[in-house]
């Protein structure tokens, strides 16, 4: 007989995840959690694991399995069969943001400003305040350095943990897209104002300087990166590519590489 109390349970069946909640994804890198009640004695599943608070982000695949943050200060690491690998107290009120990077290290947030970085064995390696409240996951560029996002400024933070510059933005940064990488290595930021219905967004290079601002043809709805540039769903059904035009000249500009019209799409 399974007795309840103060803690969670989460459960994983073959490849699926089942929380005590669901955590849904957003497109701003955060996840919206909802909670749900679950008769864990009636469920099927593969293992099941005890946890000391409530998942607060969405879990992140690793190379040995996922990690998961919970309100309870911890970070967790699992294998795919639910061992626990290790578990990491951080100090300080952890904000939903959890993001693994290539090497499996982890990037987390706590006490709204703090970005922490952990090794792939939960050791960490340092942490560095932002001037801004984070409000996204951070975004890993090309040489280890990340970007981070706030509601009207973005920073750049590189592999050893200095921050490198910090930029205002035009105005509110969107809640609903995810900044997205271009074929240059510069960032695709969407703003939350828009013209006339279109989106805006203001392309900043790797050190911090705003290169363009860019008014799209319609309001996009997702975007995603891709090595040639990023891809741009639009609210009309409409898909299309981002990239810049004349890399590696001084003034290479962003440019349509191809755009597939909802009506050729059968």
């Amino acid at each position: 007989m399974m007795t309840t109390g103060c803690k969670h349970f989460f459960l994983l069946s073959c490849t699926i995840l089942f929380f005590s909640f669901t955590a849904r994804p957003q497109e701003n890198g955060s996840s919206k959690v909802f909670l749900s009640e679950m008769n864990v004695e009636a469920e099927d599943y593969t293992w099941l694991s005890v946890l000391t608070g409530k998942a607060i982000a969405a879990p992140v695949q690793t190379s040995y399995g996922f990690a998961l943050l919970t309100d309870g200060r911890n970070i967790n690491a699992f294998t795919g069969s639910g061992k626990i690998l290790w578990q990491k107290t951080v100090a300080g009120s952890p904000s939903p943001f959890l993001s693994a990077s290539h090497g499996d290290f982890l990037y987390a947030v706590v006490s709204r400003r703090k970005l922490l970085l952990l090794n792939p064995s939960g050791l960490s390696l340092w942490n560095t305040e932002l001037p801004f409240d984070i409000k996204k996951n951070v975004m890993e560029g090309r040489d280890g350095r990340v970007f981070i996002f706030g509601e009207e400024d973005a920073a750049c933070v590189g592999l050893n943990g200095i921050l490198k510059w910090t930029i205002e933005t035009e105005g509110t940064v969107s809640d609903r897209l995810y900044p997205v990488e271009l074929d240059d290595g510069s960032i695709l930021i969407f703003l939350e104002k828009e013209d006339n219905g279109r989106t805006v967004a203001e392309r900043i290079s790797p050190f911090g300087s705003v290169i363009e601002r860019i008014v799209f043809t319609g309001r996009i709805t997702s975007s995603f990166k891709m090595s040639q540039g990023a891809i741009l769903a639009f609210g009309d059904g409409s898909l299309g590519m981002c990239s810049v035009i004349g890399i590696g000249t001084e003034n290479g500009l962003s440019g349509s590489k191809w755009l597939i019209k909802n009506s050729d799409i059968h």
